[in-house]
């Protein structure tokens, strides 16, 4: 039976990075015997579209079956397909999609964070993403997570399935690409395979200033779009010390979340030797008001066509 390798996120635990590489390597796979469909993904570099068709999907509708055909028969010639995307740890009926994969063995490969780890990420990622406005402390507090059962939802439709710890320390060789490849059970060798590798990593979180302005933004009520989104990234990206290394959480509110979320990191620390408690109190204070004005000057000349003003976001400050 031909097997498919359903990654299914979690969310900020490298996907884009993994992603990248599948998309930029397919050919190169494709001549190992390894598929990464472009069903449900077109030109993009996951299957982000095929996790949002099947988030609930109408099984009886034409295009359902349409697209389950379509895969079929791209995979014709290959026993094993890789289809990523974090999306589908959105997805409400498992039964549903079970059943669009009814026709292969049904590998689900999923990475979790560290509890306290993965908030601040996730929140660096939603603020920048969305009109989120919440201090970092309320939107951790209201964010429901349980790791156990998310994954018994999944195990149940699976054929079978892997949990893994996101943290360099856990990955084979620290790199989330020869783990990803190592625990599906691909014989795939990334150094010798002549794979292209990708020059820098991909959707970093956003962290000090940056964080600052784009939650200021938010709470100016202007709109967020996938163009600054993108360039919000770009400022990240080639100004990581600045405004990709995190944020300030003072250490009673560390313990705080983390004995809230306990069971979340009991079920990681199930599953390897050592779980990571990252001391965020090192990190930037959100905002920095040693270097706030500069920096959000620097920022808001980054992005000219939102015609910004400077002074709407010195004289509204975050408490």
């Amino acid at each position: 039976m031909k097997k498919v390798i359903l990654h299914i996120g979690r969310h900020k635990s490298g996907t884009s990075s993994l992603q990248g590489f599948l998309h930029t390597n397919s050919d190169i796979l494709k001549n190992m015997g390894v598929l990464y469909p472009n069903t449900g993904r077109g030109k993009q570099v996951a299957h982000h579209r095929l996790a949002s068709f099947l988030e609930r999907p109408e099984r009886d509708s034409k295009e359902y079956q349409q697209l389950k055909a379509q895969l079929k028969r791209e995979v014709r010639n290959f026993d094993n397909i890789i289809i990523s995307s974090e999306g589908f740890q959105n997805c409400r009926d498992l039964d549903g999609l079970r059943d669009f994969f009814s026709d292969y063995h049904l590998h689900i490969v999923v990475y979790f964070r560290e509890i306290l780890d993965y908030l601040q990420s996730a929140y660096a990622q939603r603020v920048q993403n969305t009109n989120e406005s919440r201090d970092f402390e309320l939107y951790a507090e209201q964010t429901k997570l349980n790791y156990q059962a998310f994954y018994n939802r999944w195990a149940e439709i699976a054929d079978s399935i892997s949990a893994h710890y996101f943290h360099r320390s856990a990955l084979k060789n620290q790199d989330i690409i020869d783990d990803f490849l190592s625990i599906s059970g691909l014989d795939l060798q990334k150094p010798e395979s002549g794979f292209k590798q990708l020059e820098s990593e991909s959707n970093p979180s956003i962290g000090g200033n940056l964080l600052y302005f784009k939650l200021q933004y938010n709470r100016l009520g202007y709109s967020s779009d996938a163009p600054l989104y993108r360039r919000l990234s770009k400022i990240a990206t080639t100004n990581k010390p600045l405004f990709a290394n995190g944020f300030f959480i003072a250490d009673s509110v560390s313990t705080k979340l983390r004995e809230l979320y306990h069971d979340n990191n009991q079920f990681l620390s199930n599953r390897c030797t050592t779980l990571i408690m990252r001391d965020f109190a090192d990190k930037p204070k959100c905002p920095n008001t040693a270097t706030l004005e500069e920096d959000l000057e620097t920022i808001i000349q980054l992005i000219p066509e939102k015609k910004l003003l400077l002074s709407k976001f010195i004289d509204e400050k975050v408490e």
